[in-house]
């Protein structure tokens, strides 16, 4: 991807509408003379073992595409590469890194392996989902959960689902999957927090008609 390009007029948009809603949250805070806490202020580092570390203290940490140096080693099929089969070295070493600076962390899940969906694609979702969910996804979620549990501070249940790149099923599907999350994290790590779905604000593609979200905030509406 190139770092570089021009952020789009929406992403401006959606940008100045977060700033304004960390203004809204913070107001009463700075109105009353207090410290604004830590994990308010948050870091996506990619590579957390080949970069300075920042000199500034940040309190959360979103890990998505995170990397210790090596692959991308955070996302359901980097870490599940066959089914039970799990490689934890990279997100131990992710874990680990941000532990060791204090950082509160958000795990994002994302990216259906190829032995879950029939390699329909890594946006596809498993070929068990039904209305209760997925037992594929839901094994994947109690092995994570287990194995970081006291360590995570919050999962969130999908990267940016409003965009094919990342979801191509239906938002009640996602309801369900995201269900399913809740309530396995809940009963392993009960101080863990479980977050909705990361939607970012664009167009979508398609979106607008026969009933589908034509954008990111209509598509996070049609969730709630």
């Amino acid at each position: 991807a190139n770092e570089n390009k021009a952020p789009t007029f929406g992403a401006l948009i959606a940008m100045k509408r977060l700033f304004l809603l960390i203004g809204f949250l913070m107001w009463p805070l700075v109105a009353a003379g207090q410290t604004i806490p830590a994990n308010y202020f948050g870091m996506s580092i990619n590579d957390v073992t080949g970069v300075t570390w920042p000199q500034f203290y940040f309190g959360t940490a979103r890990i998505w595409e995170a990397n210790d140096g090596g692959s991308n080693g955070v996302t359901w099929s980097s870490i599940e590469t066959s089914q039970g089969v799990y490689t934890w070295t990279h997100l131990d070493n992710i874990v680990a890194a941000y532990q060791s600076h204090t950082a509160a962390i958000i795990y994002t899940f994302g990216y259906v392996p190829g032995w879950a969906n029939g390699n329909a694609g890594k946006e596809v979702p498993p070929s068990d989902l039904n209305g209760s969910g997925s037992a594929l996804f839901s094994a994947f979620v109690t092995a994570l959960a287990t194995r970081y549990k006291g360590k995570i501070a919050a999962y969130e249940c999908w990267n940016e689902p409003s965009t094919i790149e990342f979801w191509a099923g239906t938002v009640p599907q996602m309801v369900a999957m995201c269900s399913n999350v809740y309530s396995i994290v809940h009963s392993i790590d009960p101080n863990a927090i479980v977050l909705s779905p990361a939607c970012n604000g664009g167009a979508i593609a398609g979106g607008g008609t026969s009933g589908l979200p034509a954008n990111g905030y209509q598509w996070m509406d049609f969730f709630i």
